[in-house]
C-alpha cells in the first residue's frame, strides 16, 4: 500500500501552474517527492485582488511561462492517480479535483478520474466545526512544522503530516 498527497497551483485560481506531490509507503515514509511547474498559458492574477489575500507562489511568473504545458504532463499525472494499491489524499481536494477537469477539458485530453480522501472534509467531521479549515491554519491548530505554503510538493507534505 502506498499513499499519493498532491497540490495544485492555479494562476489565477482556475489554471494550473504547478502539480506537486509525495509518494509514501504505509508508515508515511517518503519515497518520492516532486513539484512539476507547468506553463498554464494564461496571465497571473493572484496579487492586488479586492477582497482577497495576495498569494504569492515559490516560483516566477518567468519559470512558470518557461515549463511544458499541462499536456506534457499529463500522462505522469494520470499515471500517479491511477497507481494500484494507492490512496490518494490531498486538503481541499475538490477544488483540486476540479483544477484537473478544467486543465483536461481545456486540451481535449480524457477525464482523470479517481477516488480520494480530503483532510478538510475529515477535519470538519471529527472537530464537529461547520467551517472549512485552511491547510495553513490546520498546521497552526495542529502545531505542524510551516513550510512554504503555496509551493505544491510542500502543501502536499504538509497534509501528510496533517
Amino acid at each position: 500500500m502506498k499513499y499519493l498527497s498532491f497540490d495544485i497551483e492555479c494562476c489565477d485560481g482556475k489554471h494550473i501552474c504547478e502539480f506537486g506531490y509525495v509518494i509514501t509507503d504505509e508508515n508515511f515514509n517518503t519515497l518520492q517527492k516532486v513539484c512539476l511547474t507547468i506553463n498554464p498559458e494564461k496571465p497571473f492574477n493572484l496579487t492586488g485582488r479586492k477582497n482577497k489575500k495576495d498569494c504569492i507562489l515559490a516560483f516566477s511568473e518567468e519559470e512558470y511561462s518557461k515549463s511544458p504545458t499541462f499536456p506534457e504532463y499529463y500522462d505522469t499525472i494520470k499515471t500517479l492517480i491511477s497507481a494500484p494499491n494507492t490512496v490518494i489524499f490531498g486538503h481541499s481536494m475538490s477544488n483540486d479535483a476540479a483544477f484537473l477537469r478544467t486543465a483536461c477539458r481545456r486540451y481535449n485530453l480524457p477525464p482523470l478520474n479517481f477516488k480520494f480522501v480530503d483532510s478538510q472534509v475529515l477535519y470538519k467531521e471529527f472537530s464537529g466545526k461547520t467551517s472549512s479549515i485552511s491547510l495553513e491554519n490546520a498546521e497552526d491548530i495542529f502545531n505542524l512544522d510551516n513550510v512554504h505554503q503555496h509551493k505544491s510538493d510542500e502543501d502536499a507534505l504538509a497534509t501528510i503530516k496533517l
